[in-house]
Order: structure tokens, then C-alpha cells, then sequence
């Protein structure tokens, strides 16, 4: 694969991921923003849980799982078991281990005084996996994101400060993500945890098992 071709991959398909639900929550008619995020309903409080921004991340959370869980079964490997495992943690922590269906409560991140550390862990753990340690991997190359990857993260970054400039605008004022600005942020990263999935998938060999 050329530069480029790694470069619009690793770039553009996050910038997709991410920016085409931010135009349509922050452009669009209330009609297409609840479409994105829905509103609370009557007997759901946390109906936007329910909406495409939402449920685009878990499908690519469940996607990267499987695809991880496959490679280590065929390969006997304990990375991709690491993997899958924390990415289906991170899931979980998505739909509050099922407790948003019922009224929200279950996950880790939610509970008092941890929602901020959660955020910040996340936050450096993009930058430093796929950021740092593919500009930086020698002997762990094989198992390494893209070294395009980092134009991810940077994607991922510009998304979350897009929302919340349009938030300081004013836009989509009575929608349901102010606050939650960080949802761009996030399926932009997990689009990225997607393409490492399909990476590791696709090469044919790599070090030891570790």
C-alpha cells in the first residue's frame, strides 16, 4: 500500500467516522441530530444512548473483538487475546455492562470521581498506542499500529475540538451530547482500534508470542 493510500486510510476513514455524525448532529434539522443522539423519552432517560453515534461505536468494538479473538485463536497468540479482552472492557463500559438499557449505573467511568480520570487514561492511551508507539516500535514492529496511524489521533483530537466550538456556538443547544462532546473523539479512536484489527488480521507472521 502507497503512502498516500495509508495516509487517506489512517486519516480519512476516522475523519469519516467522525466528522460525518458531527455535521449531521450540529447541521443538521432536529429531525437528522436525533437520528445521531435521540432525545430522553418517558420511560428511557438515557435514550441517546440508543442513536447511530453510539451504536457506530459498539459495532466497531464488537467488530475489533472478534477480529482479535479470531487472531489469537488461530495463531495460540496472547497478544490478540489481551486485546480482545480489553477491547471488550471497554465495550462493556460502553453500554454500562447493560445497565443503560435499564437505567444506566453499571459501568466503572460513570461512578463518582472517576469519570474524569477515565477520560484522561483514555485520552493518553490513544495518544501513547497508536500516537507514539508506531513512530517508536523495533523488535515489536509486528504487533504495532500503522505508522500512519497517529494522523488518526490527530482526526481524533480536531473532532473533539470541533464539538465543543460548535458547542460554544451554540449549535444543536437543545440536543442531547452537550457535555459529551468526547463521543467525536471516541468513535474516531475506535475506528482506529478497527483498522489495527484488520491489520493484524492481514499479516502473514510476527514475533514470538508474548
Amino acid at each position: 500500500m502507497t503512502r498516500s493510500r495509508r495516509l487517506l486510510r489512517y486519516g480519512g476513514l476516522p475523519l469519516l467516522a467522525a466528522f460525518l455524525p458531527l455535521l449531521l448532529y450540529y447541521g443538521g434539522a432536529p429531525g437528522v441530530r436525533n437520528v445521531v443522539s435521540p432525545p430522553a423519552g418517558e420511560r428511557w432517560d438515557w435514550a441517546w444512548e440508543s442513536g447511530l453515534l453510539e451504536n457506530a461505536q459498539n459495532a466497531m468494538l464488537l467488530a475489533s473483538a472478534a477480529l482479535f479473538a479470531i487472531g489469537a485463536w488461530r495463531g495460540r497468540r496472547l497478544w490478540p487475546a489481551l486485546l480482545a479482552a480489553g477491547t471488550l472492557f471497554v465495550l462493556g463500559e460502553e453500554v454500562d455492562w447493560g445497565g443503560h438499557w435499564g437505567g444506566g449505573g453499571a459501568s466503572i467511568h460513570n461512578r463518582e470521581g472517576m469519570l474524569s480520570p477515565s477520560q484522561r487514561a483514555f485520552k493518553w492511551g490513544v495518544v501513547g498506542f497508536f500516537g507514539v508507539f508506531p513512530l517508536v516500535a523495533r523488535r515489536l514492529r509486528a504487533w504495532a499500529p500503522d505508522r500512519f496511524s497517529p494522523a488518526g489521533v490527530l482526526v481524533a483530537f480536531a473532532a473533539w475540538k470541533a464539538a465543543r466550538m460548535c458547542r460554544d456556538a451554540g449549535l444543536a443547544a437543545e440536543g442531547t451530547l452537550r457535555g459529551n462532546e468526547g463521543e467525536f473523539f471516541e468513535i474516531a479512536c475506535y475506528c482506529l482500534v478497527l483498522l489495527y484489527a484488520l491489520d493484524l488480521r492481514r499479516r502473514q507472521s510476527g514475533p514470538p508470542a508474548v
